[in-house]
């Protein structure tokens, strides 16, 4: 039956080990077989490949799908195959994830604790290291990475990175009115995009560019603030004069009442950097007083509901 397929009617993939070929229902089995793939890894047929697409990076990641064996070589010098999986397990009521297995050659691991409604997870491979990265979504923007180290005997939880996702990248068309979503795609862990929530002067959420350390697996920031987009009409608008920094170089300004800010970037700590309707940029420094039941934002000393007219927090 095979042989009747043309080139165009395969569904395929490649990644820096091997080339998988996905099969539709009912093409080698029923529906209720699951999904049916074939993989050729490179190593074992090397005369069947161009070189060029063999070789591997120092640093890569790829997608591990749920429910579903890939095989990896752990060890790098015996040339044997150890075969990975992982499922999310459910509570039943409201399907929330609860925990994770992750069988490595047979032999099971289980992570709990977790509390999430949608995952996504990636093999990654820094310079002689294996990792997964579990990227988990909850409720009001939570998010985390569960780094798990691998052996070729052993999965441990090597530490967990708070309030970073690898989401969806929206771009604005200019004219259309129109934005559009695509998913950042994690396949080099030298250079990547995580978003997280920043909740200064308002909830919105912010990327940064991150790198993984070999060592732990962790990411490491690379960037000093998070970058914002809003794609809804909303700035905010002072109520009273307002110093300010000007960018770049920090010169202090002073800007009158109903001066309307518009947040393009933040540190999610000390300040927020803000764009002016002519265009130029200015910081605004704000910070949390640490006091207990005061979760107010504090600028220059004044909190931040009597400098601004409306801003806009969630929950």
């Amino acid at each position: 039956m095979l042989n009747d397929y043309k080139t165009e009617d395969f569904s395929w993939t490649v990644n820096y080990q091997s080339i998988t070929f996905y099969f539709s229902p009912y093409d080698i089995a029923s529906f209720a077989a699951g999904l049916i793939t074939a993989t050729i890894y490179f190593d074992d047929y090397p005369e069947l490949f161009n070189e060029k697409y063999t070789e591997a990076p120092a640093s890569y990641a790829i997608a591990l799908p749920a429910n579903n064996d890939i095989s990896v070589d752990l060890n790098g010098k015996d040339g044997k195959k150890d075969v990975l999986s992982y499922k999310a397990n459910f509570e039943s009521e409201d399907q929330i994830i609860s925990s994770i297995t992750v069988n490595l050659n047979g032999k099971q691991f289980d992570f709990d604790g977790l509390e999430a409604f949608e995952d996504s997870v990636y093999l990654v491979f820094i310079q002689g290291h294996y990792y997964i990265y579990y990227n988990i979504y909850g409720f009001n923007d939570y998010s985390e990475i569960l780094v798990l180290e691998l052996t070729e005997n052993n999965i441990k939880e090597s530490d967990v990175f708070f309030n970073g996702k690898f989401d969806y990248f929206y771009i604005y068309v200019e004219g259309e009115n129109e934005v559009y979503t695509a998913k950042l795609m994690f396949n080099n862990p030298a250079e990547f995009t995580l978003t997280s929530r920043c909740d200064l002067l308002g909830t919105y959420m912010g990327r940064k560019t991150y790198l993984s350390d070999p060592e732990t697996g962790m990411p490491e920031s690379a960037e000093k603030s998070y970058k914002v987009e809003f794609y809804t009409e909303f700035t905010l608008v002072s109520k009273i004069p307002l110093s300010v920094k000007m960018l770049p170089g920090e010169r202090e300004e002073t800007l009158p009442a109903g001066t309307g800010f518009e947040i393009i970037g933040t540190d999610g700590k000390n300040y927020v950097d803000t764009r002016l309707a002519d265009g130029r940029e200015c910081r605004i420094y704000a910070s949390r007083n640490n006091i207990e039941y005061d979760y107010d934002v504090y600028i220059n000393g004044v909190s931040e509901y009597d400098v601004f007219e409306e801003i806009m927090y969630a929950g």
